[in-house]
């Protein structure tokens, strides 16, 4: 079975849905906020692998509460952070992609 035979609720099988986003104006800002948020998606990954690296102690209990609030605390901070700078990956995608708009 073919993908368009399975009525599926797709944009991207949607004809109409690609004619109407290629007749979006291609946006700047649209281009910032995309390479801040990837970004930030990096810097997330990183973070949880750095903290996937640190050994558990039993010092500190750990409950699925205290996941979720450091998994939200660093989700804030890595948006935070490439908003403001970060390591530069956004800057240099922006420059680099900016290019073709």
């Amino acid at each position: 079975m073919k993908l368009d035979e399975m009525k599926l609720n797709v944009p991207f099988l949607d004809q109409r849905h690609s004619l109407e986003r290629s007749k979006e104006p291609r946006s700047k800002e649209g281009l910032k906020t995309a390479c801040q948020q990837f970004e930030a998606i990096l810097l997330n990954y990183m973070f949880q692998r750095m903290r996937a690296s640190v050994p558990k102690s039993g010092f500190f209990d750990r409950s699925v509460a205290h996941d979720i609030v450091e998994s939200m605390h660093d989700e804030a901070l890595t948006e935070d952070m490439a908003k403001n700078g970060g390591i530069g990956l956004a800057k240099q995608l922006y420059d680099d992609l900016s290019k073709y708009l």
